[in-house]
């Protein structure tokens, strides 16, 4: 999930060893923040989509 975070937030299309450089663990302090910025963007869409269903 962070991986994915980090690509979409980049806007990364081709070169991914930007992101992929550092191999080591992430810390979990770490993971909670990607899995809440992921969802916040999940309710983000939802919110736009249902705003432009009832336009």
């Amino acid at each position: 999930m962070i991986h994915m975070l980090n690509i979409i937030s980049a806007t990364i299309v081709c070169s991914w060893t930007q992101i992929f450089r550092d191999s080591k663990p992430f810390q979990k302090d770490e993971v909670k923040n990607v899995q809440e910025r992921c969802g916040n963007m999940i309710l983000e869409h939802i919110e736009v989509s249902a705003n432009n269903d009832m336009n």
